[in-house]
This record gives C-alpha cells, structure tokens and sequence, in this order.
C-alpha cells in the first residue's frame, strides 16, 4: 500500500475509533495523527469536539512524561480556527485552556471578521435637507 493510501485510511480509522474505540483509548487521535493534515471540515463538529477532548488527555500524559508535544500543537493550530469559523468559541478556548496555549486566541480571533466589532457608522458628507 503506497504512502497516500496509508495516509487516507488513517484518516477513516480516526473516524471509527471515536465511534469503535473502547473509552481513554485515544485511538482517533493516534490514527489522525499519522492521517492526512487538515480536513476536519469532512468529518464534522463531533469528530473534532472528540478530538479535542483526546489531545487534551495526551497532552497532559506526555507533559508528565517530558515527551514533545509538537505534533498534538500541529493539531491544535488546525482546530481552533476550525472551531471558531463555526462559532464554537468557548470548545477553542477549552481546548487552549487544557494544553496552556489560550494566549493563542487573541491573534486567531482577530483575523476573523464575524469577531470583529462592527465599524463605526459613518457621518454624512453634508447635512440632510429639509
């Protein structure tokens, strides 16, 4: 099986360990770490709300162990933006709360203009008449 083919179905175990895998087995997260990067739009909030929730259990397991993070940060680099382009704000902040990175909000959130407050009415160039 080449690369590619590897790559994609890692990505359908992902899937299926959220829904297969036995409780604390954090099998989607191993899978779609070996997956393809991006494309948490195709398989919905519910995948990445469970995601979320796996990294944050093997971010705290790895920091107790002094292992690299950086592949799970990788990953939550795709999700919080993920989140907050579908209004899910409070699930980016939880998930940037639990691995200490929720100072990482404040650049995300700006470059997003539903989070932007609306610009200031404009006067008119010359008073109405009456």
């Amino acid at each position: 099986m080449d690369s590619t083919n590897k790559t994609a179905l890692s990505d359908i175990l992902s899937v299926l360990g959220m829904t297969m895998a036995g409780t604390d087995s954090r099998e989607s997260l191993k899978y779609k770490l070996t997956g393809l990067k991006g494309g948490l739009d195709v398989w919905g909030f519910e995948y990445v709300k469970n995601l979320s929730g796996e990294i944050g259990v093997e971010w705290g397991v790895r920091k107790a162990a002094e292992k690299s993070t950086d592949d799970l940060k990788a990953l939550v680099d795709e999700i919080v933006p993920f989140n907050m382009k579908h209004s899910s704000e409070p699930e980016a902040c939880d998930l940037l709360m639990e691995v200490d990175l929720l100072p990482e909000v404040l650049p995300i959130s700006t470059l997003l203009p539903h989070l932007l407050p609306p610009p200031p009415p404009s006067l008119p160039s010359s008073p109405p008449s009456f």
